[in-house]
């Protein structure tokens, strides 16, 4: 009898135990399960812009991509009457533009206005005044527009290296940039976002994507809080006389690119222009859009918000 209590003792305190530790399991699973509450997500929010001028190419927007208007310097400018070399602003037609042009499908315009840059007749302050004078205009008229100009800012490190082509040192180049830029930073406070160029002129990508982190430092040095919003352009850039002259950029070049703007920046205006214009259903042009709505769809897998 005694033997047979002690038998149904032990198997009792055996049932007790491993129920404890069977509960000490589910609790352990049930936290390695949890999902994180909504203020935990990290949420990632990123832009791509279509300003792409293939010809024949769709609208893209149920790809991923946001419509912009890019307004450029020939549709906002007259010659000046005093220096036919240069440009001054066309009241008349920025006021048209602001008033006619359809914009119920985007609030984002990016302006395209290049010769003041090089203009040493005209200063940074008088370039400032320029852009707030034209901004002015579409502020007035679009409702929650955002506005930006082509360059502003800075210029493309990555250009102004493959033009040295190893002439000057690391340091020498760096501060040979930023002084070319002291101009441009003049006009910070009169966007709503930066639009700096950050084109590629060679296939040394690991030499790109560090010139695109000098790029946002510098930057952030001028202002941390504006979105950064750099233009791509889908081929090499068009230095004469390179061996990389305006060709389309290798898929697995491109979507590295996307990848490290998506790591530094806020968004990108991926850009193609009109001369020369090659067909949207060229192969090569397909490979890289096929590359690209592949990292639209991975990075909204992973809680990504990409910008409409």
């Amino acid at each position: 009898m005694k033997l047979r209590f002690n038998t149904l003792f032990f198997l009792l305190a055996v049932l007790l135990l491993t129920g404890n530790v069977a509960c000490l399991a589910g609790n352990v699973a049930f936290k390695e399960v949890a999902k994180p509450t909504k203020d935990k997500l990290t949420v990632k929010k990123f832009v791509l812009y279509d300003a792409m001028h293939y010809l024949g190419k769709p609208d893209l927007t149920s790809d991923g991509f946001s419509r912009i208007k890019v307004l450029y310097e020939a549709h906002l400018t007259k010659p000046d009457p005093n220096d036919n070399t240069k440009v001054i602003l066309d009241m008349n037609k920025i006021n048209k533009l602001a008033a006619e042009a359809e914009y119920s499908n985007s609030t984002v315009i990016c302006t395209d206005i290049e010769q003041w840059f090089n203009d040493r007749s005209v200063s940074g302050e008088e370039m400032a005044t320029r852009f707030t004078t034209m901004f002015k205009v579409f502020r007035d008229k679009i409702d929650n527009v955002e506005i930006s100009n082509y360059g502003i800012a800075p210029s493309a490190l990555c250009v102004s290296r493959f033009y040295d082509n190893g002439k000057t040192d690391e340091k020498t180049l760096i501060n040979n940039w930023k002084a070319s830029n002291e101009k441009r930073w003049a006009s910070v406070n009169t966007v709503d976002f930066f639009a700096p160029t950050v084109y590629i002129a060679e296939p040394n990508i690991d030499s790109w994507i560090n010139d695109l982190k000098i790029t946002v430092k510098e930057i952030k040095t001028h202002d941390a809080a504006k979105k950064i919003i750099v233009f791509l352009w889908t081929q090499y850039y068009d230095k004469k006389g390179s061996p990389y002259y305006k060709k389309v950029i290798a898929p697995e070049i491109w979507q590295q690119m996307l990848e490290a703007v998506y790591e530094n920046c806020d968004g990108a205006i991926i850009w193609s222009g009109t001369i020369d214009a090659i067909n949207w259903d060229d192969p090569r042009v397909q490979a890289m859009m096929n590359v690209t709505k592949k990292f639209i769809d991975f990075h909204k897998e992973n809680k990504a918000v990409f910008i409409k």
